[in-house]
């Protein structure tokens, strides 16, 4: 018998691992009251985001269901916290990011190129 239903380790997009720094924002969107964080991996619907452990769990006060702004040297994009683990936050874009995932591909790239 099979399935409709798509297992837990099936997204809807590709999902990248990277290893760049953001800080992250709660839903005022305000960069100056931001937390410093590491883009883990990113998709074009969404990304995680690990934060510095020395920060501690209640240091980083993002709930599933908050809303939460992402700076990162590209653009700063919105989205929402679908998940929450010790060691950081996962967010679901509230648009599709085609042009920031494309952008840190390319700049993936580049650093590929650069050290080959």
């Amino acid at each position: 018998m099979t399935s409709d239903h798509k297992s837990a380790d099936q997204r809807r997009a590709p999902r990248f691992d990277t290893d760049l720094p953001v800080q992250v924002a709660g839903s005022e969107g305000d960069a100056q009251g931001s937390v410093p964080g590491n883009l883990r991996n990113v998709s074009a619907s969404g990304a995680a985001i690990e934060f510095d452990p020395a920060l501690g769990k209640s240091q980083v006060m993002f709930e599933i269901g908050d809303s939460i702004e992402l700076h990162t040297d590209i653009k700063p994009t919105r989205g929402v916290v679908v998940r929450q683990d010790a060691g950081g936050i996962a967010i679901k874009f509230d648009q599709p990011e085609e042009a920031l995932l494309a952008q840190i591909i390319d700049t993936v790239q580049k650093l590929i190129d650069r050290d080959a």
